[in-house]
């Protein structure tokens, strides 16, 4: 009797051992959050904008996207407004797409995020890309509706102290311009510009320090809430060049990864979530009030 049941106990084993085998690789290999979380890896700066942009308010109620004094007395990088406000859409998109479970938020370096996600090491990315790095990446990423539309990108030029005239690109063409090296359109478009003198960094800290110690005249950088008027920053004055901007070509999207398990359904509910924000209006409510797309520059002249 013993032998009889030793056999069915090795016969079942043998049966269990064929089903692991033959069991996707995506059910043995379970990603780290299996259990329903959905993380979503953003700079560090941007995460800690955005947890403090949301301290006290249902996210998926939030309808207002303008930075109260509280917000931006605390943090004086207003060039990091654009992203917060991407990861608070990218949040309520999918939550309003049909994502279930947690959603977390975990700081990475930014050169990094890409990476990872291209990978399939991370779900997705919490800011944005530009379309153009993920044209050879096809394979491995799914990218979202834009959320930032062509033509939607523009920039302002600030002035350390006292605000300049310009009128014209000619004008433009006889000053020193610095900006941000982590935007690849936005290089591109100053690189043509052939203005006097470009310099590029990585660090918006140092870009203004740089350019109020005299080592450039103007700054390209995204507009905030206060685009007509003098920004404080790093106390530091900058003042708006008025009635000019630069616009940048291209469209700039979230990313997903095609390779982790969970990469295709959360790709689909994030479409869904952001066309019903486009729809209702939040996403281009969210660029006005948080200063990107403000109202006040909106009949401002294009020098490019």
């Amino acid at each position: 009797m013993d032998a009889h049941w030793m056999l069915q106990g090795i016969g079942k084993l043998k049966t269990l051992l064929m089903v692991a085998v033959l069991l996707p690789l995506s059910v043995l290999c379970l990603p780290a959050h299996a259990d329903g979380t959905t993380v979503i890896l953003a700079p560090a700066p941007v995460v800690t904008g955005f947890r403090d942009f949301t301290a006290g308010r249902q996210l998926s109620d939030i309808r207002d996207y303008r930075f109260n004094s509280e917000y931006t007395a605390k943090h004086q990088d207003p060039f990091t407004n654009l992203e917060v406000i991407e990861l608070v859409l990218l949040v309520q998109a999918l939550q309003l797409g049909g994502v279930k479970g947690e959603i977390k938020i975990k700081s990475a370096p930014s050169f990094s995020i890409l990476s990872k996600v291209e990978k399939g090491e991370a779900l997705l990315g919490g800011v944005s890309i530009w379309r153009e790095r993920t044209q050879s990446r096809a394979k491995s990423l799914w990218v979202s509706d834009p959320i930032i539309r062509q033509g939607e990108f523009q920039l302002g030029l600030y002035s350390c102290g006292r605000p300049m005239s310009i009128i014209d690109l000619s004008g433009l063409q006889q000053f020193r311009l610095s900006s941000h090296a982590n935007w690849p359109m936005v290089t591109e478009l100053l690189q043509s510009l052939e203005v006097a003198d470009l310099s590029l960094s990585n660090d918006w800290n140092q870009i203004a320090k740089q350019s109020c110690a005299g080592a450039s005249d103007l700054i390209a950088a995204p507009f905030t809430a206060s685009a007509d008027r003098p920004l404080q920053y790093l106390e530091k004055l900058l003042s708006p060049v008025p009635g000019v901007k630069l616009k940048v070509s291209g469209t700039r999207h979230f990313i997903i990864s095609r390779l982790h398990p969970k990469g295709k359904r959360t790709y689909f509910s994030l479409q869904r979530g952001m066309r019903k924000l486009r729809v209702k209006g939040n996403i281009a409510r969210a660029m006005r009030q948080s200063g990107f797309l403000p109202q006040a520059t909106a009949n401002w002249t294009f020098l490019n």
